[in-house]
């Protein structure tokens, strides 16, 4: 028993400088700073600083028992051997070095340990490469719970609805999605699970509600109920709330959107923010009788990074199948900002493509099995959906970040023969510059990179001239 406690405080010691300079390298590699500096800094936390801290203790003792013995009082011993003494001011410098750290960064400890804790392996074609690179990852999961402590989702409390949707751990997923149709061809009838996206276009049967039907959330129930099938209904009533509620920036601005989020305020104001969104849709189901589920969980922005705020969106039931909607996202409408456009790509579109920027609480909201993990959700590429519904798919890099010399290729699959762009720019400031793009069923984009990380902007289109759309970002690091 003694030689596993000796074992264990032996590890523990061992390991505690390790996590230090884990830590801090991994949050310069996530931030894109210098990571020898964080490497310098560990070898400074050991051995140097205890040693330096040992050495000044003893000159200090020794002084002290020289005045003692002056004095004829007897030396006054020190505690412990002076390996002990180095082990226990080891501890202490390591140990705070880790509590100013996570003390400093406490949002994005998390996410710089789940996406570039393994940075040492990057490019390394070794046998061991991946299955330590899943080792370190795997170790970085079980630090979830430090995201959990400094990310509270706001929206998770402000769902009105108690249906929480299917016991079961895994709601049955939708069909395979449907390709949308040719231009040259008529939107296909909402009798069946629609192709994505749909043409970007609203209803007419949204914007032709009578008046006497849009005075309360009962009376534009009743009037959405008529309309058949349930795949149609659900596309009329998105699109309605998508074309009458606007987005309440000022609210955002002043954090009093936290109060005024109810399915009845947003219904009368006509503004809310995503929980009101998605709450109105609730409201709107529950007369309609459809079964719509209120969703919380993070949103990831173009840049990577996970809102802090939180976010909030719908599943629904239609035909015993779960399907993923998010109208706060496909609304153009905004107050304080200059409206935007409206979008069908977050309507019913499908789980892997949904789930590039949505992260529910709940994992079985995912709608994919086995779920991702919060850390797989990071790592992953940001891309939008609209790379997945133009058929596009990256090659490489394959994840977030890609390394880069004086120049660096991202590849694209590109069965559909899309046209695209992109454009570069070094993330510490800088012009922005075109990339050269080679076209084909596999696209090559060649950029030149400047040292540090840039973030390379992509866009496509379906002619060769004309206006690009944002499809994704990926990031290069040029160390």
């Amino acid at each position: 028993m003694l030689r596993l406690i000796k074992l264990l405080w032996s590890t523990f010691v061992l390991v505690t400088p390790l996590l230090g300079v884990w830590l801090s390298s991994s949050l310069a590699s996530y931030v894109g700073g210098p990571r020898w500096a964080a490497i310098a800094a560990g070898a400074l936390l050991f051995p140097v600083l205890p040693v330096l801290w040992e050495a000044r203790a003893t000159h200090r003792s020794r002084k002290k028992n020289a005045r003692r013995a002056q004095q004829g009082k007897a030396e006054k011993k020190r505690w412990g051997r002076a390996t002990d003494r180095l082990i226990a001011r080891t501890l202490t410098v390591n140990l705070g070095f880790l509590a100013v750290l996570v003390g400093l960064f406490p949002a994005a400890t998390f996410p710089a340990l789940s996406t570039r804790g393994a940075w040492f392996l990057d490019d390394n074609p070794a046998p061991y490469a991946a299955p330590a690179r899943r080792a370190v990852f795997a170790v970085a999961e079980k630090l979830e719970w430090l995201y959990g402590l400094t990310h509270d989702n706001p929206f998770t409390g402000q769902r009105e609805s108690e249906d929480t949707g299917p016991q079961d751990p895994t709601p049955p997923p939708p069909p395979p999605v449907k390709r949308p149709a040719p231009e040259d061809q008529p939107a296909p009838a909402l009798d069946r699970r629609p192709a994505w996206p749909l043409p970007a276009e609203i209803d007419a049967r949204a914007q032709n509600v009578p008046a006497s039907s849009e005075a309360s959330i009962a009376a534009l129930g009743a009037h959405l109920k008529t309309i058949q099938p349930a795949f149609a209904r659900i596309k009329v009533m998105h699109d309605w709330v998508a074309d009458h509620i606007a987005y309440d920036w000022p609210s955002v601005e002043d954090r009093s959107y936290m109060t005024k989020q109810s399915a009845q305020q947003v219904f009368a104001t006509r503004r809310g923010v995503c929980s009101g969104y998605s709450n109105l849709m609730v409201a709107l189901g529950k007369v309609t009788g459809d079964r719509i589920v209120y969703v919380a969980g993070d949103a990831r922005d173009e840049n990577g990074g996970v809102d802090a705020a939180g976010h909030a969106w719908n599943a629904v039931e239609v035909d015993d199948h779960w399907y993923l909607l998010d109208v706060t996202w496909d609304g153009g409408k905004q107050i304080g900002r200059e409206d935007g456009p409206y979008r069908t790509t977050y309507f019913m579109a499908p789980p892997a493509a949904f789930g590039l920027d949505h992260f529910p609480d709940q994992p079985k909201w995912q709608l994919v099995s086995p779920p991702l993990s919060r850390g797989a959700f990071l790592r992953q590429p940001t891309l939008r959906p609209e790379f997945v519904a133009e058929g596009l798919s990256l090659i490489s890099p394959d994840t977030g970040l890609g390394l880069a010399q004086k120049s660096a290729r991202i590849a694209i699959g590109n069965p559909q023969g899309r046209y695209l762009l992109g454009k570069i720019s070094p993330e510490q400031g800088g012009p922005e510059r075109d990339c050269r793009v080679t076209p084909g069923r596999r696209v090559f984009v060649d950029c030149d990179v400047d040292r540090g990380r840039s973030r390379v902007r992509l866009f496509s289109h379906d002619k060769p001239a004309g206006r690009f759309g944002f499809v994704g970002t990926v990031f290069l690091e040029r160390r």
